[in-house]
């Protein structure tokens, strides 16, 4: 927080796989007046002079205030910092700085370390150097991530109106969200090229992608031309997924769902469907079982928000029906808050890591979130309040990248979402290696259920260490 007292640490250590980001941060205090200041940082490197791929930032505070309340300042949008960025301090005001590390498969293992030195803003006066180090497990985690993620990127009208430039412009700026998006293991929803078109074929290949929509449409003929495209690849089959209805409430919900499904299943034999529900029973009538009675042979993609797994029996049936061979997925949005994991600003950022460990520890496949580049209804550097109709303090609903000049500008959620991501491939190493028991028992030193679980740092590092070690030792014997 902007104002908190941290201790000093005399050292640091990333500890990270090949194949992976990971990173530590360094908060600076001013104790008088403002200052202004460089950062200069050295890569990561070994003894023998191999360097790990390094970047810096700065993490540029937010305001959560919501009708005249102040839920707190955090740290989020992390802005690069280059060898000409000079940084303020305020007076009596922490400025933390994300240190992000970046290994590939052809990294070596062992040890590493990098200096960091503070000079005035003119690079003549030092004003703080120290070390950081790094250890690279040696092992590999793979290129396509275990778990499925369907992260989106629709980009709505503030987006567009951001960006007011021509197509070909355009485009290049929603690559460069897919491709951010992509870097953190996260999949987007929507390819930039048409499905049907030649262009689109690496995207669907790519092997960091684990899903795609296929996007729906009146028009029949294009509709079977797009699944006729996907289903002619096996690898594209398995990712491509049709999204039409969200959050069925209404009895009209349902029917629009049946529709659908039987006109999928007449031009698109073998289609995959997400239908994400916040309801187990329809609001319209309470006898209608959304999944048992609407659902079932229509929607393989099941995909309940994750308070839903509060209950024992609904979570036991989730799991009879992944048995049965539908995938299970889950969501989080403008809820649930309070105290279950999410992705919000105003949360401790540990959340939105320990919601993967949940997820594990639920036997789900995949997570799925609406949006990462929301702000129709705001400008999200001085006002947060992405979804204000739902009336909760939801800051950040739909936002994981804030408007740059040049571009979408990633957040610290982000990252902790994305090294959310890495931890469920650690888990999922582990099981392959040691069995289920082993697993549970890590994730319950950390949680032991939606809204219970740990918000202490150093008890996650040390959890996620003794994960590293060993399947280093057992994978290199």
């Amino acid at each position: 927080m902007p104002g908190e007292t941290i201790c000093k640490t005399a050292e640091y250590t990333v500890r990270l796989a090949k194949n992976e980001m990971e990173g530590c941060h360094l908060v600076l205090h001013s104790r008088g007046g403002s200052e202004r200041f460089k950062v200069q940082f050295t890569q990561f490197t070994n003894a023998n002079g191999d360097e790990l791929k390094t970047d810096l930032f700065y993490e540029h505070y937010i305001r959560c205030y919501y009708k005249k309340v102040d839920h707190g300042t955090f740290p989020d949008a992390l802005v690069e910092i280059g060898e000409d960025t000079v940084c303020e301090l305020e007076p009596n005001k922490n400025l933390p700085i994300y240190i992000r590390a970046k290994t590939d498969a052809d990294s070596v293992a062992g040890d590493y370390s990098a200096e960091i030195t503070v000079t005035d803003e003119y690079g003549s006066e030092v004003l703080l150097r120290t070390e950081v180090k790094a250890k690279v497990w040696n092992f590999t985690l793979p290129v396509t991530p275990t778990c499925v993620t369907a992260f989106g990127n629709s980009c709505g009208q503030g987006f567009r109106d951001r960006y007011p430039v021509g197509e070909e412009e355009y485009k290049k700026i929603k690559k460069k969200l897919n491709d951010n998006l992509l870097e953190h293991k996260l999949s987007p929803y929507f390819l930039l090229n048409e499905i049907t078109t030649g262009e689109a074929d690496e995207e669907m290949s790519d092997p960091r992608r684990t899903s795609f929509i296929i996007p729906y449409t009146g028009n029949e003929q294009l509709l079977q031309a797009r699944w006729q495209k996907v289903s002619s690849n096996p690898d594209w089959a398995k990712k491509a997924y049709f999204y039409v209805v969200d959050e069925p409430q209404t009895l009209a919900h349902v029917e629009s769902i049946i529709n659908v499904s039987e006109q999928l299943n007449r031009l698109c034999p073998g289609f995959r469907q997400v239908v994400p529900n916040n309801l187990q029973k329809l609001r319209d009538d309470l006898r209608i079982d959304l999944v048992d009675d609407v659902y079932k042979d229509r929607v393989n993609i099941l995909c309940p928000v994750s308070f839903n797994f509060t209950d024992p029996f609904y979570a036991k049936k989730m799991q009879k029906y992944k048995a049965e061979g539908y995938d299970l997925w889950w969501y989080v949005c403008c809820a649930p808050l309070g105290p279950f994991c999410n992705f919000t600003v105003n949360q401790e950022g540990i959340r939105h890591r320990m919601l993967f460990w949940q997820q594990k520890s639920m036997n789900i496949d995949g997570m799925l979130y609406w949006e990462t580049a929301y702000w129709d209804y705001v400008n999200p550097w001085e006002d947060i309040m992405t979804v204000p109709w739902t009336k909760s303090i939801a800051f950040g609903d739909g936002l994981l990248f804030y408007d740059g000049d040049d571009g979408p500008v990633p957040s610290l959620r982000l990252e902790l979402v994305s090294d959310g991501v890495d931890d469920f491939e650690y888990l999922t190493i582990a099981e392959e290696l040691f069995g289920r028991k082993y697993v549970d028992k890590k994730i319950r030193a950390l949680s032991t259920g939606l809204t219970q679980y740990t918000l202490c740092d150093e008890a996650m590092a040390s959890v996620r260490a003794q994960l590293g070690d060993d399947i280093e030792k057992a994978i290199n014997g």
